[in-house]
């Protein structure tokens, strides 16, 4: 667990060394030069009210971290889903799971794939489904469990 930790504060204080990119035009807070495809996967759901800001895989999961509470899969007609700053989704067919509905109460920063079903999460959030959790925690994608047992030694913001 201890090399997980490492690459979380390494990554938080990478980012920290980066300077902000300037606003564009666009809506987002994150500025991009350009459009990664001009088709990109038709099924990635869509995060419709903030920014995303951290993606993992976690076997046929992609999880989406960020802050955000609204979602939608792709396709016309789909329902807007709430999810409050993290959400996971079906790499194989853009389908937003039901069984993982985290409640994160401030943005997620990073991401980090765990052993088997679990993520770790960093970011300026102090609780994960009414759990007191600090700014990093690790999560259960299955069972949408918060890992109880899993404490960080620190108490610091992690902007990664």
């Amino acid at each position: 667990m201890r090399p997980t930790i490492a690459r979380l504060t390494a990554a938080a204080l990478a980012a920290l060394a980066v300077p902000a990119a300037a606003a564009g035009t666009a809506s987002a807070d994150i500025a991009q030069p350009a459009v990664v495809s001009a088709n990109p996967v038709n099924i990635t759901p869509h995060v419709l009210d903030g920014t995303v800001r951290a993606i993992t895989t976690v076997g046929n999961w992609v999880v989406v971290g960020g802050n955000f509470e609204e979602v939608r899969e792709a396709g016309s007609g789909k329902k807007t889903i709430k999810r409050h700053n993290l959400f996971a989704y079906d790499i194989r067919t853009g389908k937003i799971s039901t069984a993982f509905v985290p409640k994160v109460n401030g943005t997620v920063h990073a991401l980090q794939p765990g052993s088997s079903d679990w993520i770790y999460a960093a970011g300026t959030f102090t609780t994960v489904n009414g759990v007191k959790t600090g700014t990093v925690t690790a999560l259960k994608i299955s069972t949408n469990k918060v890992h109880t047992g899993f404490k960080l030694n620190s108490d610091q913001l992690c902007l990664a």
